[in-house]
């Protein structure tokens, strides 16, 4: 009879098991197809040509010019293999972004999902409502290349392993080696992990001499990182000091900072047409937005009275410092620099989903709010059908193919994507004109720049300088001029690669 107990018993969790499988599944091939109506851009082209550099033998992405991180060691890793598998296309893009969130999306619930006391399935539910349907705004950012997606899932599974597993030396030893990996490829990690789990770690062991082990653990991780970037020594160029804002900038600040939470929950209702179906689904969004910002400023201001565990204090602290470093540094720019505040987004429904549904009244509220998070992920559903959005871009491959030109320059924005686009049968370089024209030395090999080439692409907007003015004074005049769409195609038969400045 015992046997026959037992027997039941694994085969529930199986079925448990399978069920979350199916459920990754579905949620990954729903991702993708999101991820195929999003249209790329240079930056996640350029990631894409540092895959293909790794999975070349180019390891340690020699004579390249990288951005603001490695990500070698999470994003591109993942690429690189992704292109040995598909080949060289954006798919890999699609297919690599899709299964990061799905792999981030499926970490988190069942990290909700596995309470202390039990399972927890409305925990569960709680947490995927809120990051399981991404708003289109979200979207756009997550599956168009490297957005620190890879970063969070990394953080996040050391964090569950951490908090789960008995065996010290698996605990500590995962928690070390992820982060580490984290930490060579993205240093916003610093800022959305690091930090916030140090102060917590000294505030436990301050109070109640407890998480040395774990301090000690990320601290390691942290100079590890370090030295290991100093002894291969990628060149990372900079972006400029991050600073704290200025007093001219704290209204910009507020509005991106208020505009962002509001797209990332679907609920920005500035400037939007009033109809009795549109209003109703904006109020649903908006009730849901105004009830985790309760949640988390509520226990935010109980954080000196209450027994708080290591990581729920974790979650509030990282939540917290995420949202205040983005508010009072100079790095909202515009609408898409919203995207430093992806990491408090995950945390905010890891907070919700994990701690909030115990803790609501047994009552009518918390069958309103339960309510609320069906239509909110019900509402959020976006339709897929499984085919690429058209790229200008192939329309432009395309004409530079049949006239014979398969290398030249062009603005930044309109050059790497070019070369993906076209699967590298057009190649175009970035530059940018500062007194002359030279090689743009952000995402990009300097060995390009050595290569034949007869064109120049940009568009009207004069980013980097680029126009007709500054090309015609750089290469001459054009033997040809082309318009497709808002791009402005130049060719010269002559080989203009030897009037670039390389200074």
């Amino acid at each position: 009879m015992y046997k026959n107990i037992i027997k039941k018993k694994n085969i529930h969790l199986g079925y448990k098991w399978i069920g979350l499988l199916l459920f990754t599944i579905i949620l990954f091939i729903y991702y993708y197809g999101i991820a195929l109506k999003m249209n790329m851009n240079s930056d996640a082209a350029s990631i894409l040509l540092q895959a293909q550099e790794i999975a070349n033998g180019n390891i340690l992405l020699r004579d390249w010019f990288l951005s603001t991180g490695a990500y070698i060691t999470t994003d591109l890793l993942f690429y690189a293999i992704a292109i040995k598998l598909f080949g060289f296309s954006s798919n890999v893009i699609y297919i690599v972004s899709a299964l990061f969130y799905t792999l981030l999306v499926a970490v988190c619930v069942l990290f909700s999902l596995k309470r202390q006391k039990g399972i927890s399935y409305l925990s569960a539910f709680y947490t995927f409502t809120l990051i399981g349907v991404p708003s289109f705004f979200l979207s756009s950012m997550i599956f168009t290349g490297p957005l620190h997606v890879s970063s969070l899932l990394y953080i996040i599974t050391a964090l569950f392993i951490w908090e789960s597993a008995k065996n010290a030396y698996l605990k500590y030893g995962l928690l070390y080696f992820l982060v580490t990996l984290t930490l060579i490829a993205d240093p916003f990690a610093t800022w959305f992990f690091v930090l916030p789990f140090c102060l917590v770690c000294l505030y436990k062991l301050i109070v109640n001499r407890s998480e040395l082990y774990s301090f000690v653990t990320i601290v390691a991780a942290y100079i590890s990182s370090k030295l290991v970037l100093i002894a291969i020594n990628f060149n990372i160029p900079s972006i400029g000091h991050v600073r704290f804002l200025e007093i001219t900038e704290i209204k910009k600040n507020i509005s991106l900072l208020v505009q962002g939470y509001l797209e990332l929950y679907q609920a920005n209702f500035f400037g939007e047409f009033v109809s009795p179906i549109s209003t109703f689904i904006l109020m649903i969004s908006l009730s849901v937005l105004f009830f985790v910002g309760w949640i988390i400023f509520k226990s935010i201001r109980q954080f000196k009275v209450t027994e708080y565990t290591t990581f729920e204090m974790f979650l509030l602290c990282a939540i917290a410092i995420n949202t205040l470093e983005y508010f009072l540094s100079n790095m909202p720019v515009d609408i898409w620099t919203t995207r430093y505040l992806v990491p408090s987004y995950i945390y905010i429904a890891l907070y919700v989903g994990m701690y909030i549904p115990s803790r609501l009244p047994r009552n009518g509220l918390s069958k309103i709010v339960l309510s609320i998070m069906i239509c909110y992920s019900l509402f959020s559903l976006q339709k897929i059908d499984f085919s690429k959005n058209n790229s200008v871009y192939i329309e432009v491959a395309d004409l530079l193919s049949d006239i014979g030109a398969k290398n030249g320059y062009g603005a930044y924005w309109h050059s790497s994507i070019i070369t993906m686009e076209s699967k590298g049968d057009v190649k175009v370089r970035p530059v940018i004109f500062n007194e002359s024209m030279t090689p743009y030395n952000w995402l990009s090999k300097s060995t390009w720049y050595d290569e034949e080439s007869h064109f120049l692409i940009f568009d009207d907007t004069n980013w980097g300088n680029i126009n007709l003015e500054t090309a015609t004074s750089t290469f001459g005049k054009p033997d040809e001029v082309y318009k497709v769409n808002n791009l402005n195609i130049l060719y010269w038969k002559e080989d203009i690669t030897i009037k670039l400045s390389k200074k």
